[in-house]
């Protein structure tokens, strides 16, 4: 499955291009990066985001550096996106195999390449 949310996002601007944003009273986490597609992650107890974590101990700047998936508090919000990402992945890769598949069969090599 493609990730899409595999490029690294300027974590000069987090606030206004994270991929996703958690607040979680007084901690709020901008995920910049995920390293897996969410299929992946799902089966994953160890799967990370690089994020910019803001905390009153860390002032405005935030820590930048990798967090479990599992230590961030996601609601329903999140879920939803995080669905809607999976989806979005799963179409990405489907439409890719397609057009695989339709390229084999147009040079001729019909079979190689599993159907769906």
């Amino acid at each position: 499955m493609k990730n899409l949310w595999s490029k690294s996002v300027d974590y000069k601007k987090a606030e206004s291009s994270a991929y996703l944003t958690v607040r979680s009273g007084d901690w709020t986490y901008y995920v910049l990066k995920a390293y897996q597609a969410r299929a992946a992650e799902k089966t994953n107890l160890y799967a990370r985001w690089f994020c910019k974590v803001v905390t009153p101990m860390t002032g405005p700047s935030g820590d930048l550096g990798d967090t479990y998936i599992s230590d961030i508090p996601l609601g329903g919000f999140e879920l939803f996106v995080l669905a809607e990402r999976e989806a979005a992945e799963a179409a990405a890769s489907k439409t890719t195999i397609k057009e695989i598949t339709v390229a084999s069969e147009v040079h001729g090599i019909i079979g190689s390449v599993p159907r769906s």
